[in-house]
């Protein structure tokens, strides 16, 4: 099909893919659904819209079970609700698609980039990991992640709350992202990146404001605790914005909770109406001010 509009008919819209089709440059009405009735179809959806302009990926329907047959967006392949794939770099769409990764450990080398903004409005997510010996790259593209409540994983059984985990000798690269409207409680750690690290972390251009990070011990506003097993830490240009951060029992920092291992903060801020508070170990800094943390290097 090419250059078509699908439009609403008598009740229900419904493309039957029974064999093998492409759909080229065509354009759907919202909620169009398509019916992979029968095994091994291939659909392939080149271009393609809805009346809004909006991505195709976002609201197409398929009935069946995925693997009776491969759905494609421009080459990409449909795994789950706003979530498509392409030769191991996953393209986020909406919150349904990041919460494919919640509280899961991904392939070694997986990429996830968002494609788009995205508003949890009040919604669960927990950590997406980097796991022992593998790497995860995410790319947030300048998108933000709105109104996410970070609840506790169950990453390594430490109590971590965060968007992000790294296990022992995992890598993790996390760029080019804000978070607005963060909220996480409760946990042991806590950071609205990495509420717990023990490999290798790089963080980039990355902003959070609007926030609020809480828990226990070693909460930081991007990053909670930097782990003694950590091989390297960078944060690179990260801003906390109108954060507040809070450890109900020790060890908070507007930015860091506490490195066990040497840590580099380069480029970083914090503006005037961020703050940390905690009962002990914490004068409202960068980081906590335990006299037992490691070297932090600051750029």
């Amino acid at each position: 099909f090419n250059e078509c509009n699908f439009y609403k008919g008598r009740s229900t819209n419904v493309v039957n893919m029974y064999n093998v089709f492409e759909y080229n440059n065509c354009e759907f009405v919202a909620d169009y659904h398509c019916d992979c009735a029968d095994n091994g179809v291939v659909a392939a959806f080149n271009n393609c819209s809805y009346a809004d302009n909006s991505d195709i990926t976002k609201i197409v329907r398929f009935d069946k079970d995925k693997t009776t047959c491969t759905i494609t967006f421009n080459g990409d392949t449909f795994v789950a609700e706003g979530l498509v794939q392409n030769n191991g770099t996953y393209r986020v769409l909406n919150a349904a698609g990041l919460n494919y990764f919640s509280n899961k450990s991904v392939a070694d080398g997986t990429v996830i980039e968002l494609i788009a903004d995205i508003d949890f409005n009040g919604a669960e997510f927990k950590a997406i990991a980097a796991g022992y010996d593998k790497s995860l790259t995410f790319k947030g593209n300048n998108h933000t992640i709105k109104n996410v409540k970070i609840a506790t994983c169950s990453h390594n059984t430490v109590g971590a709350a965060s968007l992000f985990f790294c296990y022992t000798g995992g890598t993790i690269n996390i760029s080019d992202l804000v978070v607005e409207g963060a909220t996480s409680e409760g946990a042991t750690y806590a950071g609205a990146i990495l509420g717990y690290t023990q490999g290798n972390a790089t963080l980039k251009n990355i902003t959070i404001k609007d926030s609020q990070i809480s828990g226990v011990k070693k909460i930081g506003g991007l990053v909670g605790f930097v782990e003694a097993s950590t091989s390297s830490f960078i944060a690179e240009n990260c801003h906390i914005v109108n954060t507040k951060v809070e450890a109900t029992e020790k060890q908070a920092g507007t930015i860091l909770g506490y490195n066990a291992k040497p840590a580099t903060l380069k480029g970083c801020t914090v503006d005037a109406l961020s703050t940390a508070t905690a009962p002990a170990y914490c004068d409202g800094g960068v980081r906590c001010t335990d006299p037992a943390q490691a070297a932090l290097t600051i750029e």
